[in-house]
């Protein structure tokens, strides 16, 4: 992921958002992908959330954050390998990682080496 989205995540968590899990989005908690949806202006509650209008612009999003598709493992030690959003998602499910932590644990990729 790019420093914007490493500082999105960073903010999130020093602002106190509460974390929700296997969810995007429920009265005030956010996901990891719910932090990072949101801040980029697309609704993570509502009629629009889940359509294909809301898909393509979260891939669109996900790219501009500069998040990877190659496989990563995971920080835990688990034996499985992930894409980057796939390991932001197992962090914040399986692990109960919290957005500072989860901001930690992936690498920011400069876009001018990467």
């Amino acid at each position: 992921m790019n420093q914007e989205a490493h500082d999105i995540l960073v903010d999130a968590s020093l602002k106190g958002i509460p974390k929700c899990k296997n969810i995007l989005a429920v009265g005030p908690a956010r996901c990891v992908q719910g932090v990072l949806l949101e801040a980029a202006g697309v609704a993570v509650c509502g009629p629009e959330a889940g359509t294909i209008k809301w898909v393509n612009k979260a891939v669109k999003v996900f790219t501009d954050f500069g998040i990877v598709r190659s496989f990563v493992p995971c920080p835990h030690g688990c034996s499985e390998k992930f894409t980057e959003m796939g390991l932001m998602l197992h962090l914040n499910n399986d692990h109960d990682d919290d957005f500072l932590d989860i901001a930690r644990k992936l690498l920011v990729v400069d876009p001018t080496t990467a």
